[in-house]
Formats: C-alpha cells, sequence, structure tokens
C-alpha cells in the first residue's frame, strides 16, 4: 500500500521555502546589479557606441528618412 500523502504539510514546507528563497534574492540582486564590472562595461559600450555613431557614414537621420 502507498505511503499517505499529506497536502498540508507539503503546502506548508511549498510556502515556507519560497519564502526563504524571496527573502533570499534582494542581496544577491542588489550585489549583482551594483558591481563596478556593469559600471565599466556601459562606459565602454557607450565609448564604442558614440565613436561608431561619431565616424559611421550611419546616422540616426537616416533611420527617420526611410521609415
Amino acid at each position: 500500500m502507498p505511503h499517505k500523502t499529506r497536502p498540508m504539510a507539503a503546502l506548508v514546507l511549498f510556502i515556507g521555502l519560497n519564502a526563504v528563497l524571496v527573502s533570499t534574492i534582494e542581496p544577491v540582486y542588489d550585489f549583482v546589479c551594483f558591481l563596478p564590472f556593469w559600471e565599466r562595461r556601459s562606459f565602454i559600450f557607450g565609448s564604442a557606441m558614440l565613436f561608431w555613431l561619431t565616424f559611421s557614414s550611419f546616422s540616426l537621420e537616416s533611420l527617420h528618412k526611410e521609415a
């Protein structure tokens, strides 16, 4: 005969586990989002984009004319 299922215990365990995971996600999110790596990356990407827009024959005005 199969073992007894306990739906209330499973529900409490599921909700408890979700509460623990939700409470731990904020520090992880803050740590990842505020790493200096992202600041450097956005600066480098912005500089490359500025260089590309400045020295390429492509311009944003050409996009508006074609549309």
